[in-house]
Protein backbone atom coordinates (compact mmCIF):
# COMPACT_ATOMS: atom_id res chain seq x y z
CA UNK A 1 0.00 0.00 0.00
CA UNK A 2 2.72 2.22 0.84
CA UNK A 3 4.45 1.70 -2.57
CA UNK A 4 1.30 2.51 -4.15
CA UNK A 5 1.30 5.96 -2.75
CA UNK A 6 4.14 7.02 -3.31
CA UNK A 7 4.31 6.22 -6.68
CA UNK A 8 0.72 7.87 -7.31
CA UNK A 9 2.62 11.16 -5.35
CA UNK A 10 5.51 10.50 -7.53
CA UNK A 11 3.04 11.33 -10.97
CA UNK A 12 0.82 13.61 -9.20
CA UNK A 13 3.89 15.87 -8.51
CA UNK A 14 4.74 17.30 -11.78
CA UNK A 15 7.91 18.29 -13.22
CA UNK A 16 10.66 20.54 -11.09
CA UNK A 17 11.15 23.69 -12.89
CA UNK A 18 14.07 24.98 -9.98
CA UNK A 19 11.20 28.33 -9.69
CA UNK A 20 9.39 27.36 -5.75
CA UNK A 21 7.37 29.74 -4.13
CA UNK A 22 6.36 29.88 -0.24
CA UNK A 23 3.66 32.47 1.19
CA UNK A 24 4.07 33.30 4.32
CA UNK A 25 1.53 36.16 4.29
CA UNK A 26 -0.87 36.06 7.92
CA UNK A 27 -4.59 34.85 7.07
CA UNK A 28 -6.22 36.77 8.98
CA UNK A 29 -9.54 35.11 11.36
CA UNK A 30 -13.50 36.96 11.01
CA UNK A 31 -14.10 37.08 14.38
CA UNK A 32 -12.23 36.22 17.90
CA UNK A 33 -14.99 34.32 18.96
CA UNK A 34 -14.74 31.94 16.44
CA UNK A 35 -11.14 30.67 17.33
CA UNK A 36 -12.51 28.20 19.33
CA UNK A 37 -14.59 26.24 16.90
CA UNK A 38 -11.70 25.31 14.81
CA UNK A 39 -10.97 21.77 15.41
CA UNK A 40 -8.17 21.38 12.13
CA UNK A 41 -4.82 21.93 14.42
CA UNK A 42 -6.30 21.87 17.86
CA UNK A 43 -3.27 20.98 19.44
CA UNK A 44 -0.42 21.88 17.07
CA UNK A 45 -1.39 25.68 16.34
CA UNK A 46 -1.62 28.38 18.47
CA UNK A 47 -3.16 31.98 18.59
CA UNK A 48 -0.32 34.38 17.37
CA UNK A 49 1.58 36.52 14.96
CA UNK A 50 2.18 32.78 13.18
CA UNK A 51 1.09 29.48 13.26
Amino acid sequence: MLLLLAVLIHYLKGDDTGIYYIDSTKLAICHNKRTSSNRVFNRISKIGKSS
